[in-house]
């Protein structure tokens, strides 16, 4: 039993150092496209994170791609660095199983996004920029109302209220982004994170304010 549990203890050990390497890979390229005035740095982090997972033995790089308009051509490690240094677009696969991939994603699983907050993760564990945020926001009010167009009842309206929140989000990225910021940090110290706001909830603080409660703490993200 003490074997069992000290083996344990130790493969968990072993992968929270490993999930730490690569989240800070990830920070590290983070950090670089900020400085270079890159906010969209998503792709930068994902290719730091699976290059990390490679020097630790823990992914293989793939192929390699060319991008020409909407085609992708296929190409060897000289073709691809050509073409990047060239100012090409270029695009690399990466393979690893489910040991690379538990520490990329965490508990989440591949179809993990992210900046989730995650702290089982690495990918979960570097925080998205607030000019992302508002990217996704656009992108998700645009899915939702459209997809709302289908939908009877109820299940219209509540798609709409969540579009509507999407849109008015976007519209206001800053007060988004503290509360997507307050959230990610607290998952990533393992505590509870804070409420998320809604329509109804962001309309509720808005009168409150208006009425001169003095409370504009009670809006989004404050």
């Amino acid at each position: 039993m003490g074997q069992t549990t000290a083996g344990k203890e130790r493969r968990e050990k072993e992968r929270k150092d490993n999930v730490s390497a690569v989240t800070s890979a990830g920070n590290q390229a983070m950090e670089k496209e900020i400085a270079a005035g890159n906010n969209m740095y998503g792709s930068k982090v994902d290719t730091a994170i699976n290059e990390q997972l490679v020097e630790m033995d823990l992914a293989k790089r793939g192929s390699y791609f060319i991008q020409d308009g909407g085609d992708f051509i296929r190409t060897d490690a000289a073709g691809y660095n050509a073409a990047r240094k060239a100012g090409k677009k270029v695009h690399r696969s990466y393979q690893m199983g489910s040991k690379g991939a538990n520490i990329k994603y965490g508990s989440g699983g591949t179809s993990t996004a992210m900046g989730t907050g995650d702290p089982t993760g690495a990918i979960t564990s570097v925080p998205i920029s607030q000019q992302m945020l508002k990217q996704q926001n656009m992108v998700k009010g645009v899915a939702v109302a459209a997809a709302s167009l289908a939908m009877p009842g109820v299940g219209k309206s509540l798609m709409r209220l969540d579009a509507g929140k999407a849109f008015k989000d976007a519209a206001r990225p800053e007060t988004a982004y503290k509360e997507y910021k307050a959230r990610f940090d607290a998952k990533q110290a393992g505590k509870k994170p804070p409420p998320r706001s809604n329509i109804l909830t962001d309309a509720f603080g808005a009168v409150k304010a208006s009425l001169g409660s003095g409370n504009k703490k009670s809006q989004l993200g404050q």
